[in-house]
């Protein structure tokens, strides 16, 4: 018997760099998004402390997070916040 069999072996595989990659690397995190104040506008109504926990890539603000947050906001309160996901209306909390 050798002894490396009761070891552990570690490969490391690695990918070249090529030079000129101005490539980034887009962190996902979660976040809590809670309605600020208490109102309706037009057809939405929100009430102060209504809330959804959703992961985003990016910013906040870009339009793929805003999209995904006006998706899970409908699919839990069955309001569309298409015209209110500004940082007027909702606060945005890195968990």
């Amino acid at each position: 018997m050798a002894d490396h069999d009761n070891k552990f072996v570690v490969w490391e595989s690695r990918k070249p760099n090529r030079v000129g990659s101005n490539k980034k690397k887009k962190i996902m995190a979660l976040y809590k998004v809670t309605a600020k104040k208490t109102g309706t506008w037009g057809q939405v109504q929100l009430e102060k402390g209504m809330s959804i926990e959703v992961v985003l890539q990016g910013a906040t603000s870009s339009m793929e997070s805003l999209e995904k947050i006006r998706q899970t906001w409908k699919n839990k309160y069955g309001t569309d916040i298409k015209n209110y996901c500004g940082s007027s209306h909702l606060g945005f909390e890195k968990m």
